[in-house]
């Protein structure tokens, strides 16, 4: 198995916008919660490709999709040495209490 260490992170503004994706919906739902497990493919020169929802626990679709979106935006510097990587990623949303 092929290792990698980089800088790649979920940083703050990301992370504020996934949970925008879901305070969006929220609106409309107040009890809307649930999990969206992204796969993702890092490639050689730090870009993500391939994004899709692998797992999603939502009855709306509309929050999968939006992270989704998001993750095709994330970078990675540097990107992995030899070849793509495939990461999956959960993200878990529940309303506050």
């Amino acid at each position: 198995m092929r290792q990698w260490q980089s800088d790649f992170t979920l940083c703050s503004p990301w992370r504020v916008s996934d949970g925008a994706c879901y305070e969006r919906e929220l609106r409309h739902d107040a009890t809307l919660q649930g999990k969206v497990t992204v796969e993702f493919v890092v490639n050689t020169d730090g870009s993500v490709s391939n994004a899709r929802a692998a797992e999603n626990t939502f009855s709306n679709e509309a929050v999968a999709a939006c992270v989704v979106s998001l993750a095709l935006g994330l970078r990675s510097s540097p990107g992995p040495e030899g070849g793509s990587v495939t990461f999956q990623y959960p993200f878990v949303f529940s309303p506050a209490e």
